[in-house]
């Protein structure tokens, strides 16, 4: 038996690497910065659920309950006064917290989520670290003249560093960092905490470092939260708690075997690591399956997918108090619970509406009578009713403009009746031994109870939830926004394959053949997915040409100018430039410069006038009166001009732009910045 002091040590070990890991992933500044803003917001959790002698999964517990509390609390006010300035942003946690501590019952403490002293807590913690440590250190390599950013970085990663650098301005509703003129119909709550890293910093952390501090910070507090829950459901057993949630982090895949299979066999097993996104391939491939299941992993949650992670982080922190919830006053409506479940829809809406949908019927299930059955249903419509004033959801249906990626094609070319017959053998191959553990233990504890309710409960609802939700996708939705779709309903399945499997490990059938047969099938399956992780690690921490994109330190010289040297809210005009995963290089003036653009093809569907207007700026054939026209069509402050983006055209543009007497404010033999004086639209 591991005593508390070992379990201190070992938690004061974990968290010193978690410090000297981020500083190298982000930097000092960035570090101190995030873990200032990540403590301020969680002020309110630490107040309600803190306690002396705490557990690091529970403090992340209360931290993560805190943020949620911070955020929604700060997005209602901030929506109702159309501004968040730092200061109410401060004040907000700071006097929630006083306010519990106040209101506070003296004689209830939170020893009912108390934890036993184990220095096992730090297993999944240090896996999650270990897993992402090396792919987010090389974001934004430097090295052959440019700042390098390779798949996914170039393209979740890019639009989350626009969106925070948005949220850092302190307008509510975010307008488009990609389109200066519309609102962010995007869900953005996750993104007040980068912005408030780099608002308490004084703008002095870029969203990039910004980004990658908190997320060092989330992946730590998943898996604190995930051994937390998983301990819980054990009912102490610490072994089957550790394994599961780091089986269910490792995600064991087949389909790194797959990617092996295919080409590891023809060219070195190194190079096809490299090269090949696993996550494109099924391993039901090579039993000539056409069609395809859509699954993603945690590990890659904890890469460029923070805002998912975040909701994800919500539906842990809520599914441990479910779990604990024995230590409630009978009859107590369970608010702490229900004010995690109003902002997941507004962090991440996919992910969050199933979560929400999780909470509410395992709530429901659990109290079986009609009052509080209507409150959670209620709960559940407010949270979703609070996308329209944030303006992430909208009535006018032309305000939600569609996401150029989806344009991509995935369809499906198997009929409907093949998909489906195809799912349960797709659904082992892509969620591995975790998917058979988490089954089997919800079947073998099925009739377990605890203080009246059965431990199975909560990993069926979850995963049943996450199966219906793929059964859905694939009956109703057609293309890319499938692929979308499920990907995202992974993680909630995850979830509940976790939460299962640490019953059936904590549980094992006590028929000793049924064992020996059960193991003799997840021996392989285990195996055979290590080579998931591992690959992802490697495809991650690699450059290939085809997934790189680079910034040139021209470039990103002269966009760290424009964020130091230009007013917030300055509008930006650059050359128009697809997405990586679209075959171009993405608007670097929202994403680096921090600066909104007028147009860019990010934004999705753009009016076609000012798509024109913005081609008419860099047409070295337009004369001086037309691209006067387009820019006061376009409303812009700045244009900026770039070897990168322009190719041939740059110089020449240059000269164009000098014989017509425009103010150059920034040039260097690669980049040029222009000050264009902004007309005052009309009076009609």
């Amino acid at each position: 038996m591991i005593n508390r002091p070992s379990a201190q040590v070992a938690g004061f070990g974990l968290l010193v690497f978690l410090l000297l890991a981020s500083c190298l992933v982000a930097g000092v500044a960035a570090t101190l910065f995030a873990w200032l803003a990540w403590l301020l917001l969680s002020l309110p959790g630490l107040a309600l659920f803190g306690s002396r002698g705490a557990s690091l999964a529970q403090l992340a517990l209360a931290s993560v309950a805190g943020i949620a509390v911070s955020l929604l609390a700060s997005i209602i006010l901030g929506l109702l006064v159309g501004k968040l300035p730092l200061l109410l942003l401060v004040a907000i946690p700071v006097a929630i917290a006083l306010t519990i501590h106040l209101l506070r019952h003296p004689g209830r403490s939170s020893t009912g989520l108390a934890l036993p002293a184990t220095a096992w807590e730090i297993a999944a913690p240090l896996f999650a670290l270990l897993l992402s440590f090396l792919p987010l250190y090389l974001v934004g390599a430097e090295f052959d003249g440019g700042h390098h950013f390779r798949s996914f970085f170039n393209a979740d990663f890019f639009k989350h560093i626009a969106n925070s650098e948005e949220l850092a301005r302190g307008t509510l509703p975010p307008l488009n960092p990609f389109a200066a003129d519309q609102e962010l119909h995007y869900y953005w709550a996750f993104y007040l905490l980068p912005a408030t890293v780099i608002r308490l910093s004084g703008f002095a952390v870029s969203g990039v470092d910004a980004l990658l501090a908190v997320v060092m910070l989330q992946n730590c507090a998943l898996g604190l939260l995930a051994f937390g829950l998983c301990i819980r459901l054990t009912q102490g057993r610490v072994i089957p708690a550790a394994a599961a949630s780091i089986l269910t982090l490792l995600s064991l895949s087949l389909d790194g075997l797959a990617s092996l299979m295919d080409w590891g066999l023809i060219r070195r097993v190194g190079l096809t690591m490299a090269t090949v996104n696993q996550e494109a391939l099924d391993f039901t491939q090579h039993w000539h399956s056409s069609s395809h299941l859509a699954g993603s992993t945690w590990q890659r949650l904890c890469l460029y997918l923070p805002q998912h992670e975040l909701a994800l982080l919500l539906f842990l922190t809520w599914a441990t108090l479910f779990v604990s919830a024995n230590s409630e006053r009978a009859g107590a409506f369970p608010w702490p619970r229900a004010v995690l479940l109003l902002p997941l829809p507004m962090i991440s809406f996919y992910v969050g509406i199933l979560a929400a949908t999780a909470i509410t019927l395992s709530e429901s299930i659990r109290v079986r009578r009609l009052q509080p059955v209507l409150i959670w249903g209620l709960i559940l419509g407010l949270s979703i009713l609070l996308l329209f004033p944030a303006g992430i959801l909208s009535t006018n249906p032309s305000d939600h403009v569609s996401d150029p990626f989806l344009a991509l094609n995935d369809e499906l070319y198997a009929p409907l009746p093949e998909r489906i017959a195809w799912m349960v053998p797709q659904f082992i191959t892509t969620f591995g031994v975790v998917f058979l553990l988490g089954l089997a233990g919800i079947g073998v504890t099925s009739k377990l109870k605890e203080q009246g309710f059965p431990l199975a409960t909560l990993p069926l609802v979850t995963v049943a939830v996450g199966v219906i939700s793929y059964f859905g996708a694939e009956i109703l939705i057609d293309g890319r926004l499938r692929v979308e779709a499920e990907l995202k309903t992974s993680f909630i399945l995850l979830a509940g394959l976790m939460m299962g499997s640490a019953l059936f490990l904590s549980h094992p059938p006590s028929f000793a053949g049924a064992w020996r047969l059960f193991r003799a099938v997840c021996i392989p399956l285990l195996l055979a997915g290590l080579v998931s992780p591992l690959h992802d690690l490697v495809w991650h921490s690699s450059f290939p040409r085809d997934d790189d994109v680079a910034v040139a330190d021209a470039d990103m010289e002269a966009l760290r100018w424009i964020r130091k040297n230009t007013a917030a809210d300055a509008v930006f005009q650059q050359p128009l430039e697809r997405p990586f995963l679209l075959g171009g290089k993405d608007a670097w003036v929202a994403i680096f410069g921090a600066r909104r653009v007028a147009v860019a093809e990010r934004a999705g569907a753009v009016s076609p006038t000012l798509r024109h207007a913005a081609d008419l700026v860099f047409d070295t054939a337009a004369d001086r009166e037309t691209r006067e026209r387009a820019l006061r069509e376009l409303q812009v402050d700045y244009i900026y001009l770039s070897r990168s983006l322009l190719k041939r055209e740059f110089d020449q543009l240059t000269k164009i732009l000098l014989a017509e007497g425009r103010d150059i404010i920034y040039r260097s033999a690669d980049v040029v910045i222009v000050k264009h004086q902004r007309s005052t639209p009309a009076a009609h």
